[in-house]
C-alpha cells in the first residue's frame, strides 16, 4: 500500500519519506531507488550535506517489510535469515548508488529489526512506542488492520500518518538500542 520512511542523521536531524506507488504509477517500488530518495530528501531540505557511507535500515519484522519491494529476490541473499526475519549479521552489505547529479557513491547497508531486538513482552510496535514516548496512531474503529486498503482510501491523511509513525517509531528504537 505504501512505504514510509524515518531517517536520523549522525548528528540526530529527522526527516520522513513517505511512497505510495498508487500515487506514482507503479505496482511496487525498488528498495534502492526508496533509499536514494530519502537521502537525496534529506540534503534538499538541509538535513544531511553529503551522501552517507553507511545506512542503518530499520524495520518491524523485516522479511515482511521488504517482500513488499520488487527488487527483493536481487538483494534478498544480501543479509542473514534470524528468527523469521532478515538482518545483518556476518557480513556487510555495500550498494553503489548514483545520484541525481551521475555522481556514484558506494554505501554500506545494515539491516536491523526492531521486532527481534525489542524485550520479549514489548514486541509490538505500540508497546515500543510507548516505551519510547512517541505514542502509536490508532486506526479508527471503522477501521480494521486486516483492511488497510480501505484506511488509505477512505482516511488518506490519516493512513499516512499512522505509516509514518510507525516508521519513526521503528527508527527511534533502533537509534535508542
Amino acid at each position: 500500500l505504501s512505504y514510509q520512511f524515518h531517517a536520523i542523521s549522525h548528528n540526530a536531524t529527522q526527516w520522513q519519506c513517505f511512497v505510495d506507488p498508487q500515487r506514482e504509477g507503479i505496482k511496487r517500488a525498488r528498495l534502492k531507488a526508496c533509499l536514494r530518495a530519502v537521502i537525496e530528501r534529506g540534503m534538499k531540505q538541509g538535513k544531511i550535506d553529503k551522501w552517507p557511507t553507511e545506512v542503518i535500515l530499520a524495520g518491524h519484522w523485516t522479511l515482511v517489510d521488504l517482500t513488499s519491494f520488487c527488487d527483493f529476490d536481487k538483494f534478498k541473499n544480501q543479509f542473514d535469515a534470524v528468527r523469521q526475519t532478515l538482518v545483518s549479521i556476518k557480513k556487510p552489505t555495500w550498494w553503489h548508488f548514483e545520484d541525481s547529479d551521475y555522481t556514484k557513491h558506494k554505501v554500506r547497508i545494515v539491516l536491523r529489526d526492531s521486532k527481534i531486538l525489542a524485550p520479549a513482552k514489548m514486541r509490538s510496535l505500540d508497546a515500543l512506542g510507548k516505551l519510547l514516548g512517541v505514542e502509536k496512531i490508532k486506526i479508527p474503529p471503522d477501521h480494521s488492520i486486516k483492511r488497510m486498503d480501505m484506511f488509505k482510501r477512505d482516511c488518506p491523511a490519516e493512513f499516512r500518518a499512522y505509516a509514518l509513525r510507525d516508521a519513526q517509531i521503528t527508527a527511534l528504537y533502533i537509534k535508542k538500542v
